[in-house]
């Protein structure tokens, strides 16, 4: 009977090809760190049990991710009864990355760090904070994103901005309170000359204090001279930040995002393709946006109080998504909101692909006081998707909206709210109420709408209820549209008995199959 001992010696053979070597560890070290960076942290650190060869990869490895480990507390250190200093008893056993670190200042040479990652969920103190990121600094730390809660206000580190080996630095702090947030040295000049090799920052939760004017003034920070070489930003709750300028030269992605006291944003970028501005700008006051990106292909602008927005050279602009707009009430809007609105569309008539997710936008098309039938045209609209109703909210801001989209092939339209059962007042120009009403004001519009039906080749709607009003407008298309190929009709999903559903798409099917079509090549689908 065989021994353990001799089974494991048997199945070591076996693995090995019978000849008794390690092919294994035989692989060099770049190899191995790789394989072993699709492992675990912990699972990592076990295999340094194995031999001397397996413990110089372990204490060798530059991809520490604590992200999949288990909570990572930093314990509270004692304070001596001599000294009344705080002490940790064993620094060893005081946390995992200390453990880590402590080791790679044991070993010297080849211990630099590629990146290091760790989200903490217990508190933090500042002095902990910045002897992890000093002694990863130390060996030359690449990539550093943190995610902590701390005990008090942080001091944006010292060692980060003067790091020469940092490429991506992210840094979000986990507590609620402001008062616990990162903080901007009151003297940026420090700031500015540091970061030399940066490519990518995100900054999360810092909070501005002092009663200087030029507290949260930030219009030469994000320079040129600053970040030569960032590539991707990202400022996300920035307390008490009233100006922003961005002139990085190299800028490729930006993203800012909470920040409510934001007066002026300036932005000059001439290699920015990505720009994303969300839950922004003060909203006592119209703030001021400037955008000149030339190279800009992507906008997305969504729960933005309303700004008096310029954005210049975007002829490159391809998808622009717009969602709400924060204070903006499309009854008893001022002037002044209505004409910043305009501005803003102004800048997006050269974009071939548009995208409104939120139905408030044709509701103000549709306000008598607004400029709907003054609409800027989009000439180079081809895609265009739209989340509304159809009502009679709603109906004289998609005209409009179709009046201004003269080059439209493909128009997405998601009835994001269940329309009235009720019959609409006669307050769509000179239709008197009917059952019909709503096609009649259609068919009212089919001459103006020449150029849009002319074009339009495949539409889709989501969420149709059996009533007329909301298949007037698809039997519109279908009388009208020459060049009409496709129209996919999707019933509402919230139907629980199947019989009932199908129902549904039996009454929708009757309602648009009984006249004539104006393309012989239009198909239909119903789902």
């Amino acid at each position: 009977m065989e021994t353990r001992s001799a089974k494991k010696r048997k199945l070591w053979r076996i693995y090995n090809n019978g000849d008794g070597i390690d092919r294994i560890s035989e692989l060099p070290d770049a190899l191995l760190h790789h394989i072993l960076l699709l492992l675990p942290i912990k699972t990592v650190a076990k295999t340094s049990v194995l031999s001397k060869r397996w413990r110089s990869l372990w204490s060798t490895f530059p991809d520490l991710d604590f992200t999949a480990a288990d909570s990572i507390s930093f314990p509270t250190p004692k304070r001596s009864i001599y000294t009344r200093k705080p002490y940790y008893k064993d620094l060893m056993t005081s946390d995992p990355i200390s453990q880590v670190l402590n080791l790679r200042d044991k070993v010297g040479t080849n211990s630099d760090i590629r990146s290091l990652r760790f989200h903490s969920t217990s508190t933090i103190s500042f002095s902990r904070l910045n002897d992890v990121i000093r002694r990863a600094v130390r060996h030359n730390v690449q990539e550093l994103d943190l995610q902590v809660a701390t005990e008090d206000c942080i001091s944006f580190p010292r060692s980060v901005m003067l790091s020469e080996s940092l490429r991506v630095l992210g840094m979000i702090s986990r507590s609620r309170s402001c008062g616990r947030w990162f903080r901007l040295p009151q003297d940026l000049s420090v700031m500015k000359g540091g970061f030399r090799s940066l490519v990518s920052l995100s900054v999360s939760c810092v909070i501005f204090r002092g009663d200087d004017a030029n507290c949260g003034v930030l219009m030469d920070l994000f320079s040129d001279s600053s970040f030569p070489m960032m590539k991707k930003l990202r400022l996300e709750l920035w307390a008490g930040m009233k100006q922003l300028r961005i002139g990085c030269r190299a800028l490729e992605e930006f993203e800012l995002k909470d920040c409510y006291q934001l007066l002026v944003l300036d932005i000059c970028s001439p290699k920015l393709e990505r720009l994303r501005v969300e839950s922004c700008f003060n909203n006592r006051m119209i703030s001021c946006v400037r955008v000149d990106a030339p190279r800009l292909k992507f906008l997305s602008w969504e729960n933005n109080y309303v700004t008096n927005t310029s954005l210049v050279h975007t002829s490159n602009l391809h998808v622009a998504s717009i969602g709400s707009f924060r204070g903006f009430d499309q009854k008893n809007s001022c002037v002044a909101k209505l004409k910043c609105l305009s501005n803003f569309l102004t800048g997006l008539s050269c974009v071939p692909c548009l995208k409104f997710e939120d139905s408030q936008f044709i509701e103000i098309l549709s306000n008598d006081n607004y400029f709907g039938v003054k609409l800027n045209p989009f000439k180079n609209l081809t895609s265009l998707e739209l989340h509304t109703g159809v009502n009679k909210n709603t109906v004289p801001g998609l005209a409009s909206m179709f009046r201004s989209s003269p080059m439209l092939h493909s128009l997405i339209l998601k009835f994001t709210n269940k329309t009235e059962k009720r019959e609409w007042k006669s307050d769509l120009g000179d239709v008197q109420p009917s059952s019909d009403q709503e096609e009649l004001y259609w068919e009212s519009q089919a001459e103006t709408l020449n150029s849009f039906l002319q074009h339009l080749k495949i539409v889709t709607i989501y969420g149709l209820f059996k009533c007329k009003k909301e298949v007037s407008l698809a039997k519109f298309l279908l009388k009208h549209g020459t060049a009409l190929q496709e129209m996919t009709l999707c019933t509402e999903q919230y139907i629980s008995n199947a019989r009932d559903f199908r129902r549904q798409q039996n009454i929708i099917r009757s309602q648009v199959m009984g006249f004539s079509w104006a393309s012989t090549n239009a198909t239909i689908t119903i789902c």
